[in-house]
């Protein structure tokens, strides 16, 4: 039985780390990570795209609403910034302001206070600044979504498949049922992964080792069932058919920005706090 455990470890733990060796690193940024979102995202990544909440009036009801940072849509209203990129002589500045101006938001008394996103003038001076088209937010996964290689050297990256066979099988189970997240694991790393999965828990299941079989159902479970919801999202937008929605949790001040207000953005994460009730492992 030693050296049947031992064969086992060995060879599980060698087809786990060569497989996760055999998929690159995706860009850990909003704009890849949220994609095709439903909103339902957990606080910790939440709050990465945000910077703050104000609470606004509508009609009888008293909402929370959410401050974008301006990374997240390469848009930002700012009464102290952007009204001095209008008195910039900079190329940078004219770029700054064409991109977010729309016929609507040119309209509005206070026009000037919209812009795209910067840290300060200087750097737009210096050419740092992010358009609508060009937007996204650096995101810390955690541990829990591990990367291969030095955040420091090349960013902040992920690894789909170590998100499964580098962690431990209950996280890996709780990667499967994230929420707003659907291309967090690639479909090709799930597929793989339920491969080397069945087949080592079949033979682990046969063998004169005691072993259970719950965490091994929930996590082939959760492959089969997250890689139908990817199959059906990727032919969703492919017929065009896939819609997000939630523009309306943004603080007045940003509505402007939308395309349904004459805004440059005609797409856009939708982004809900999480509610009790669902179930997030």
């Amino acid at each position: 039985r030693v050296l049947e455990l031992v064969l086992l470890c060995i060879v599980s733990s060698t087809a786990f780390m060569v497989a996760a060796s055999a998929f690159g690193e995706s860009e850990a940024s909003s704009t890849n990570v949220f994609s095709h979102t439903d909103g339902c995202l957990k606080d910790n990544w939440k709050n990465q795209i945000i910077s703050g909440s104000v609470i606004e009036t509508d009609g009888e009801e008293y909402k929370q609403k959410f401050l974008p940072k301006p990374c997240l849509y390469g848009v930002q209203n700012s009464p102290s910034l952007c009204p001095a990129v209008f008195q910039s002589t900079s190329p940078y500045a004219k770029v700054c302001i064409d991109a977010v101006q729309t016929e609507a938001i040119k309209k509005l008394p206070d026009y000037m206070n919209y812009c795209c996103a910067f840290s300060s003038v200087s750097e737009l001076e210096a050419g740092n600044f992010q358009v609508p088209s060009n937007a996204s937010c650096a995101l810390a996964l955690g541990e829990t979504v591990p990367s291969l290689t030095s955040n420091e050297e090349n960013g902040e990256s992920f690894n789909s498949m170590a998100a499964l066979s580098l962690v431990p099988f209950k996280t890996a189970c709780q990667n499967l049922f994230a929420r707003g997240v659907p291309h967090l694991i690639s479909l090709p790393s799930m597929i793989v992964f339920f491969v080397l999965f069945f087949t080592g828990a079949a033979i682990t299941a046969g063998s004169a080792l005691p072993s259970g079989l719950l965490m091994p159902q929930m996590v082939i479970g959760a492959l089969i069932g997250r890689s139908l919801a990817v199959i059906v999202i990727n032919c969703q937008v492919a017929m065009g058919i896939f819609e997000s929605e939630g523009s309306s949790i943004w603080a007045q001040g940003y509505s402007a920005f939308f395309a349904n207000n004459g805004g440059p953005l005609d797409r856009y994460v939708a982004l809900t706090p999480e509610t009790a009730g669902y179930l997030d492992p």
